[in-house]
């Protein structure tokens, strides 16, 4: 069910952002500054192409200044842009199972260096599933 569900997202809502983020990251990784936050993209992209299979695991416990710039510039605005769709998804009985993927991302998306995300048969013990 979750393939299916995957299948369905990644139409609906994953492959305009997915796209996206896979270039800009392309495009950040080409210089040796932002290096890392191309690298934060493509966990972004991961994520947001099939996140039904996928959990995360948030590591950041105190705020890093690559967090607090990443939030400021990038992270807040897909964060809102998701937390938007979640309240849109939430209204039927459908989008629901929609909704709580689109939290999950916009959770990882505030604090993406330092986290990770696995496939749901690769993660670690300690991880946040939805």
């Amino acid at each position: 069910m979750k393939r299916f569900a995957d299948v369905v997202w990644f139409i609906l809502f994953g492959m305009i952002p997915c796209a996206i983020h896979y270039v800009l990251g392309a495009i950040l990784c080409c210089t040796f500054i932002f290096f890392p936050a191309g690298m934060a993209l493509f966990k972004l992209a991961k994520l947001e192409a099939f996140p039904f299979n996928k959990v995360t695991e948030l590591k950041a416990e105190e705020p890093s200044i690559s967090n607090i710039l990443w939030c400021g510039l990038v992270g807040g605005l897909t964060s809102l842009f998701y937390l938007i769709l979640a309240l849109v998804l939430c209204i039927t009985i459908i989008g629901y199972p929609f909704a709580k993927q689109c939290v999950k991302i916009a959770k990882f998306a505030n604090v993406p260096f330092g986290s990770d995300v696995y496939d749901e048969d690769m993660a670690p013990t300690n991880h946040i599933s939805a």
